[in-house]
């Protein structure tokens, strides 16, 4: 039988500050022997959390697609709310090429990140890409020299952590993400106007207009593991079935 969800990353009690790196905690996973017999169950499941997870993720992306492991992250990286790459990287969703279809939430994330017309290209043709068709196809945000990959990545994560309020953060996220499967906008306005009620009475708040008013950097009191608002989750989780 497959092995239960991998728990593969932090706690939020772990993270405060709300801004985790994938590369830095999927490495491991991704190399057990449990990986090796159900690579696309763990590829799925890594990008099911990914999505559930309060923490915003940033993924740099360094290795060259040529094997089990770097295509399981391939696919699981579709998953992050931001990816940068190295030169030397390589994606590839080369289902049709071997007779099987898209795999790992692929087919759900994919053409929400690029566009139906381009993520159709990629699927229908199976081709391996370089980094720059990457970008111009908006997989990933920035390139990088390999050496440069890492630090990039942990700046922007940095810029976010020190100046952003990891609730308001961690609400955003499943904001945008939960929002690109509504029907109407009204959907957006019933969740934003509980949100700017609840966290106007927040310390967070209070903080950030104090921070503001006296131009210095907001110390933002509020975590995720213990001050989301109860309305938090508003929408049904879903089991495997």
């Amino acid at each position: 039988e497959p092995p239960a969800r991998p728990q593969a990353f932090p706690a939020s009690d772990a993270n405060p500050s709300g801004v985790a790196m994938l590369s830095l905690y999927v490495d491991a996973l991704f190399t057990t022997e449990a990986f090796g017999k159900h690579s696309d169950k763990f590829a799925a499941e890594v990008a099911i959390i990914c999505e559930e997870c309060m923490e915003l993720y940033v993924d740099a992306y360094e290795k060259t697609w040529t094997n089990k492991l770097h295509k399981a992250k391939t696919l699981a990286t579709r998953a992050m709310d931001v990816r940068l790459a190295s030169t030397k990287a390589r994606y590839g969703f080369v289902f049709p090429r071997r007779g099987i279809v898209p795999e790992a939430c692929s087919s759900w994330f994919l053409p929400r990140l690029v566009g139906i017309q381009q993520a159709l290209e990629w699927v229908m043709t199976g081709r391996v890409f370089d980094a720059d068709e990457a970008l111009k196809g908006g997989l990933v945000r920035s390139i990088h020299e390999p050496d440069d990959l890492l630090p990039a990545a942990r700046a922007l994560a940095r810029e976010i952590a020190d100046n952003t309020a990891p609730v308001a953060v961690a609400l955003g996220r499943q904001m945008m993400w939960k929002m690109l499967g509504a029907d109407h906008p009204m959907e957006a306005h019933k969740i934003d106007s509980r949100g700017i009620a609840s966290r106007g009475q927040s310390d967070d708040v209070a903080e950030g207009v104090a921070s503001f008013l006296a131009k210095r950097p907001a110390e933002f009191p509020d975590k995720v593991s213990t001050d989301m608002p109860d309305y938090f989750p508003w929408w049904e989780r879903r089991e495997y079935r």
